[in-house]
């Protein structure tokens, strides 16, 4: 998505929102025909309830607010840093920004694999994914200006390292923590705590950039992450005793 809007923005900046519009109207038609929820015939799915937050979901909704904030960060103002600390210019910035998405869709199937061959350790991969994107965070001013190619190395790493813990923990662990006729409301509640640091993000952003420096922000989502990491952590005894036979 990001290296299309860039592309047709080079033709006239207005093509950078109209094209990517007319994608995204193509596809939510196509889901609209062919996607439909199928249930077993004679089996109606009825709330029991109001849903519950227990320690697992909180655990999950902590991680997904730092996660989101972390995400959106690097997907709307990656480009901005790279223009006005590193003096790329701007459509450079926008492909190489792209990176972040291209890359970090294979953190995302990574992240679902390896959890699946340890015994669906869901909070453990999302876990240590999180440590790794911490350790990125406070590393990557240091390492964007060394050169173009770790400036691309490790915007992708980053992008695997948060693709990967967002998708695993908001879908599958999700599923895995909640009972199946509560999954639409657990996920509406993660995704409701996730959106705050999402709305946070841009005024952290703005805030630390031009007060501090761009190098104070890098430090915070190494912290914030730190923190959805730790969340996860409070789960690993449960999770490691729930899968011994």
């Amino acid at each position: 998505g990001t290296w299309l809007a860039v592309r047709c923005a080079e033709v006239h900046w207005t093509w950078g929102a109209w094209v990517p519009g007319i994608v995204l109207t193509a596809i939510a038609l196509v889901f609209v025909i062919f996607v439909w929820e199928k249930a077993p015939r004679g089996r109606r799915e009825t709330a029991t309830g109001k849903l519950k937050i227990t320690p697992p979901l909180a655990a999950i909704a902590c991680m997904y607010f730092c996660v989101k904030m972390t995400r959106y960060a690097f997907l709307f103002w990656l480009p901005l840093y790279m223009t006005e600390q590193l003096s790329y210019a701007k459509a450079d910035a926008g492909y190489a920004s792209s990176v972040f998405e291209l890359v970090g869709v294979l953190g995302a199937l990574g992240a679902g694999h390896v959890s699946e061959r340890f015994r669906n350790a869901r909070f453990v991969v999302g876990g240590v994914m999180m440590l790794g994107l911490a350790l990125l965070c406070a590393t990557f001013p240091a390492v964007s200006a060394m050169g173009p190619v770790q400036n691309l190395l490790w915007i992708g790493l980053i992008g695997m390292f948060t693709f990967g813990p967002d998708t695993l923990m908001a879908a599958a662990a999700l599923q895995d923590v909640v009972p199946r006729e509560s999954t639409a409301s657990a996920g509406g509640f993660v995704n409701g705590v996730g959106s705050v640091g999402q709305v946070i993000s841009p005024w952290a952003v703005a805030y630390l950039s031009s007060h501090y420096g761009w190098a104070s922000l890098f430090a915070l989502l190494a912290v914030v992450v730190l923190c959805g990491a730790l969340a996860l952590a409070t789960q690993w005894v449960r999770v490691q005793k729930e899968a011994m036979p």
